[in-house]
């Protein structure tokens, strides 16, 4: 019935959802709407940080947020593995006649350096377009 946005394909349903386009976005990257979200609030915490305000209290949450900014990212990055993995299982149980070949799946992990370097500079990105637009009178 295709009731669950992130079903496989299957082939006993018309799978007319996953046909879309936004179908395909869901399917693909619902977990990193979490992160959408932080970083929308965060974002806004950004653009209403002013540095001649030098209180202990704002720097520290701040901190805490850049903090749970890199956690939310891996934690999404590794939902997507994770629906990766079951997703090969399931296609790979599929084309084999509905058997499991328990060797199929290679996990193709970032190293978690990496992983915290993008949280990193999607951080960077962030605070610097939220000074560009700082700059700009309409945004003051």
């Amino acid at each position: 019935m295709n009731e669950v946005f992130n079903l496989p394909y299957l082939d006993v349903s018309e799978n007319n959802f996953q046909k879309k386009l936004l179908g395909m976005l869901i399917n693909k990257y619902l977990f990193y709407f979490f992160l959408s979200v932080y970083s929308v609030i965060l974002f806004n915490d950004f653009c209403t940080l002013r540095f001649d305000i030098y209180n202990a209290h704002i720097n520290i949450i701040l901190f805490i947020s850049n903090v749970c900014f890199i956690i939310i990212f891996n934690i999404c990055y590794r939902c997507v593995e994770q629906k990766k993995v079951v997703f090969s299982l399931f296609k790979n149980f599929w084309d084999n006649n509905y058997t499991y070949d328990y060797d199929f799946y290679e996990p193709n992990n970032l190293a978690n350096i990496f992983k915290i370097l993008i949280a990193v500079f999607l951080l960077i990105v962030m605070f610097l377009l939220s000074r560009i637009l700082m700059c700009i009178p309409f945004f003051r």
